[in-house]
């Protein structure tokens, strides 16, 4: 569980932050306030991985796909909505 950035507490699933950039925000399970992420981090994690997967074969892009993701829980912060 990740912390909330409203109430500090363990409130967000890993899972949770990976739905957030389809539907933008999710509630906090301790606090039930709403919780997105840092959207300039988002981008620009993003475009590297993008140019990656236009200029090099799929499979290239698929086997970076869990650097990306750890890249993404680690570096891409939650923010209060």
């Amino acid at each position: 569980m990740l912390v909330c950035p409203h109430c500090g507490k363990s409130g967000i699933s890993i899972l949770d932050k990976f739905y957030i950039p389809v539907v933008l925000s999710v509630k906090c399970r301790a606090c039930q306030q709403q919780v997105s992420v840092d959207a300039k981090k988002l981008v620009l994690l993003g475009i590297p991985w993008l140019a990656v997967i236009i200029v090099l074969p799929p499979s290239v892009g698929l086997m970076l796909l869990p650097v990306v993701a750890f890249a993404y829980i680690k570096w891409v912060p939650l923010v209060q909505k």
